[in-house]
């Protein structure tokens, strides 16, 4: 089974996430989803994804790219 969305808050606080890819499957993200990821240097978010947030990144300070 593919999960379709990420929830509001759900990697809030990572430390240790740098990079991510989001699965094709995905066509939401939350609030906040990435929200503090202070080492979030990249993420590609695929065409399917219908709307971002910009509270998406909130306080994401290393975020260097964001491919769509």
């Amino acid at each position: 089974m593919n999960a379709t969305s990420i929830g509001s808050y759900a990697f809030d606080g990572c430390s240790g996430l740098e990079s991510i890819e989001i699965p094709a499957s995905v066509t939401s993200i939350g609030d906040y989803a990435f929200a503090y990821c202070k080492s979030l240097k990249s993420i590609v978010i695929p065409a399917k994804v219908s709307s971002i947030s910009l509270q998406m990144f909130y306080d994401c300070t290393s975020l260097e790219s964001v491919t769509l």
